[in-house]
């Protein structure tokens, strides 16, 4: 590890990477604009993280006057979350 004053941060070559929206923050939108009774249905090949969408959804959603109910598909390929509130 190397401390690094100002000058030399500045000079620093960085990579450039390039923003792309995540699963989650497109998940996030299409929630948002549900109307009550309306529901996405989320594949599981599509969505690739560690927990599934009720955790996020939960999570996110724990505070705010907008509910929904998450449930896993029976054939095991993703979830439907509804919005219910």
């Amino acid at each position: 590890m190397e401390v690094l004053k100002q000058e030399e941060v500045s000079k620093t070559p960085l990579a450039v990477r390039e923003y792309t929206k995540g699963v989650n923050t497109e998940l996030l939108q299409t929630l948002i604009d549900l109307e009550v009774g309306d529901g996405v249905k989320v594949l599981a090949s599509e969505y690739h993280v560690k927990t599934g969408p009720s955790a996020f959804v939960s999570k996110y959603f724990k505070n705010k006057d907008i509910k929904f109910k998450t449930r896993r598909l029976l054939d095991g390929a993703g979830w439907l979350v509804v919005r219910i509130a």
